[in-house]
């Protein structure tokens, strides 16, 4: 239980390591604003020297490096999953992080180490990879109607032919044992795209698109996107695939999307940008205190008599200082009144 991340502060050729364990899914809001504001939000947290979170806990973190002018992050919640939204958060947040590099980490806490020089086998090892292998659509019906498992856009070039498929699985499968370019192209070709239009269920039913790869058998180039970091995926893809050169575009799927636009893709557009502005705004007054209190008020209401004891790590959370609220607020009016007038 929690949302565990490590914040780090970079400055004066020296690196400071914090934590915390329920800010993970709050950094595309509490980072948003400046370094400044970063730098308050992370020196809030604990310090803990050499505590570092691994790549199967952690679900955020940052490095604010004051002396590249460099912040390398990764976390929040729809901006992890939905490449469009992150998009546009990344394009409002650069207006406020002027002069600075602002960088998604696509590999998570391994470019946290990188960048550090700290060895990789410091967070590597905590990460359950079996995964679930890519296959044709999978539809059922349940009480709200038509589902589909399909978040993959798979496409390959063969013989300046290119092919382009809706998948499921995830995107570590593309790297294993048993998936073989013979299987990988028959997968893509048996897709019917008809088909798949006739029966999609409508939005609110399906998530939609979440990430991408292609193969290009032509020049032995693979790119893959995904929002979500995934600390293996790069490596795993070149031993795999080990005469092709692979290219990780993190959030970036506006390649694939203009090479098929025949798809159902989500758009960078102003109703993703209101949609961010909205979390943006919403997190201004969200409730502050530790999330376990509140998970243990619903659990009592539930089972009024049922006893809960909360381990020392759940209660490594430190609540945010309301007190820059209102120059938060001053900002937002300032971006919004810029983009809408």
């Amino acid at each position: 239980m929690g949302h565990r991340c490590n914040l780090i502060i970079v400055e004066n050729g020296t690196f400071e390591l914090f934590y915390d364990h329920w800010a993970a899914n709050k950094l595309d809001t509490e980072l948003f604003w400046g370094p400044e504001f970063a730098r308050a939000f992370i020196e809030e947290r604990d310090a803990r020297p050499g505590y570092w979170v691994d790549d199967g806990w952690s679900e955020g973190g940052c490095i604010l490096d004051f002396d590249s002018l460099h912040l390398l992050w990764y976390g929040g919640q729809d901006v992890r999953w939905e490449a469009n939204l992150n998009l546009v958060h990344a394009e409002l947040m650069a207006r406020q992080w002027p002069d600075w590099h602002v960088e998604w980490a696509k590999n998570g806490v391994f470019d946290f180490v990188d960048k550090l020089g700290v060895p990789r086998e410091t967070v590597a090892g905590g990460r359950d990879l079996d995964v679930r292998e890519l296959s044709q659509p999978m539809f059922f019906e349940d009480k709200a109607g038509g589902y589909s498992s399909a978040e993959a856009v798979v496409s390959y070039r063969s013989n300046n032919q290119s092919r382009v498929a809706i998948l499921a699985g995830e995107s570590l499968s593309c790297a294993s044992d048993g998936l073989t370019k013979a299987s990988l192209m028959k997968l893509v070709d048996d897709f019917d795209l008809k088909t798949f239009q006739e029966h999609i269920p409508p939005a609110g039913q399906w998530d939609g698109i979440v990430w991408g790869i292609h193969f290009d058998f032509d020049d032995h180039d693979i790119k893959i996107w995904y929002p979500r970091p995934e600390e293996e995926l790069p490596d795993r893809l070149e031993e795999k695939w080990p005469s092709f050169e692979v290219t990780h575009c993190g959030p970036d799927y506006l390649w694939h999307k203009d090479m098929f636009p025949m798809l159902e893709w989500a758009e960078p557009d102003h109703e993703a940008t209101k949609r961010v502005l909205s979390m943006i705004r919403g997190s201004l007054d969200a409730d502050t205190r530790n999330p376990a209190f509140s998970i243990v008020e619903a659990l009592k209401e539930h089972k009024p008599d049922s006893k809960i004891e909360l381990s020392a790590e759940v209660l490594h959370h430190r609540e945010r200082d309301t007190s820059l609220t209102g120059r938060k607020y001053e900002i937002l009016k300032q971006l919004e009144a810029s983009l809408y007038h």
